[in-house]
C-alpha cells in the first residue's frame, strides 16, 4: 500500500490556527457565526486535501486559465456586484463570492507560470510582470477596496522579488515610491485621509473616525500578560469593539488571551510561514518555488497588517486575520493557497512503496 505522503507539521499548524480562531470567534461572534465557520471551514479543509493530492502539472496548466476567468470576474464586478456598505465587491451567483480574495492567491500563480516560459530573466520582464500585477489592483481599487489591493500589490511584487529582481531596481522603486507619497496622498479618498491622520491621533474623533482604533487599543492593552479569561472580555462582551468577529478578532482574543496568548498564536504564525518557506526553498521546480513564496507573502502580510491595525500602529483598513476571522470566500481562498503548497510538499518528499 502506497504511503500517504503529507507535510503533516504544516497541517497542523494550519488545523491549529482555525481552531484558535473558532474559539475566538465562538466569544466575538456567537453560537451562530462559530456554526457557520465551522461548515465553511470544514468545505475549505477538504478542499484544501483535495488540492494537496492534485499534481504539480495541473496546477501549473491551470494557473493562467483561472486567473483570466477571476480577472473577468472582478470586470464584471464594476457593472454587476454587490454593493454593501457603499462598496461593491461581491459577485451573487447563486451564492456570495468576493473575486479580489481569490485573486490574491492566483496571481502567484499566474506569475509564476509567467516566469517559467523565460528562459533567462531581463529585465523587462519584471517590468511585464509588474504590468500583470498593475491590473487587478486598478480593478480592485475602483470598487474601492485598498486593503485588498495592497495585498494584490504585495502578492505580485514578492512573486517578482523571489524571481530574482536586482537590489538596484527593488532599492530604485523603494524611493520612488517614497518620493510619490505627497502625490498619492492627493488621490485618496477623504475617508481613506481620514484613516491615516486618524492613526497618528485617534483622540481627535473619539467618537468618530478614531473609535475603532481606541476601543482595540483598550482592549488590547486591558488582557495583560494573562488575560481576563475566556469569555470575559468587557470590550467584546459589552459590545463596544467594533467588527469584532471580523477585523478586530484579534483584540477580542488578545483581552481574553492576554499577552502569553498572543505570543503562543504569533509563535503558530511564524512556524507556519518558515514552514512554508521552507518547502519553497526544497521546490522541485521554479513554477512551485515562485509560486510558494508569493502566496506564503500574502498570508504573513495581511497578518501582520491586521495585527498593526488592531493594536493602532497602522491605519484601520478591511483586511481580515487568515484562518481566524470570521469570513467565506478569504476562508476558502486561504485554504485553496494553503491545498496547493501541501501539494508542493507532497511532491518534494520521496516517493516510497510501503508493503
Amino acid at each position: 500500500m502506497k504511503q500517504l505522503r503529507m507535510d503533516w507539521l504544516l497541517l497542523l499548524l494550519i488545523l491549529g490556527l482555525f481552531s484558535l480562531g473558532c474559539v475566538a470567534l465562538y466569544s466575538a461572534g456567537g453560537e451562530a457565526r462559530f456554526w457557520t465557520q465551522i461548515l465553511r471551514g470544514s468545505v475549505g479543509i477538504a478542499a484544501m486535501l483535495m488540492l494537496a493530492m492534485i499534481s504539480q502539472r495541473w496546477f501549473k496548466h491551470g494557473a493562467v486559465v483561472a486567473f483570466v476567468i477571476v480577472l473577468l470576474m472582478l470586470v464584471a464586478v464594476l457593472f454587476a456586484g454587490v454593493k454593501i456598505n457603499n462598496a461593491r465587491r461581491w459577485l451573487y451567483l447563486g451564492f456570495y463570492i468576493q473575486p479580489s480574495e481569490l485573486m490574491k492567491i492566483l496571481l502567484p500563480l499566474g506569475l509564476a507560470y509567467g516566469y517559467t516560459l523565460l528562459p533567462a530573466t531581463r529585465w523587462w520582464h519584471h517590468f511585464a510582470a509588474l504590468a500583470m500585477v498593475a491590473l487587478p489592483v486598478l480593478l480592485v481599487l475602483k470598487q474601492p477596496d485598498f486593503g485588498t489591493s495592497a495585498l494584490i500589490i504585495v502578492a505580485g511584487v514578492a512573486t517578482v522579488f523571489f524571481a530574482g529582481i536586482s537590489w538596484r531596481w527593488i532599492s530604485g522603486f523603494a524611493v520612488g515610491g517614497v518620493a510619490l507619497l505627497p502625490v498619492l496622498w492627493n488621490f485618496l479618498k477623504p475617508y481613506q485621509q481620514k484613516r491615516v491622520l486618524t492613526m497618528l491621533d485617534p483622540y481627535q474623533d473619539p467618537l468618530g473616525a478614531g473609535y475603532h482604533t481606541i476601543q482595540s487599543q483598550i482592549a488590547v492593552g486591558s488582557g495583560g500578560i494573562w488575560g481576563k479569561g475566556y469569555l470575559q472580555g468587557t470590550q467584546a462582551q459589552l459590545g463596544f469593539l467594533p467588527e469584532r468577529h471580523t477585523d478586530f478578532i484579534f483584540a477580542v482574543y488578545a483581552e481574553e488571551f492576554g499577552f502569553v496568548g498572543s505570543a503562543v498564536l504569533l509563535a503558530l504564525v511564524v512556524l507556519l510561514v518558515w514552514r512554508c518557506l521552507y518547502i519553497a526553498a526544497h521546490a522541485r521546480t521554479r513554477f512551485a518555488y515562485l509560486a510558494v513564496s508569493g502566496i506564503t507573502s500574502v498570508f504573513f502580510f495581511t497578518f501582520m497588517v491586521n495585527v498593526s491595525m488592531v493594536s493602532g500602529l497602522l491605519p484601520v483598513v478591511g483586511m481580515p486575520l487568515p484562518l481566524i476571522s470570521y469570513g467565506g470566500t478569504a476562508l476558502l481562498a486561504t485554504f485553496a493557497g494553503f491545498g496547493f503548497i501541501l501539494s508542493v510538499a507532497r511532491d518534494n518528499q520521496p516517493r516510497r512503496n510501503n508493503l
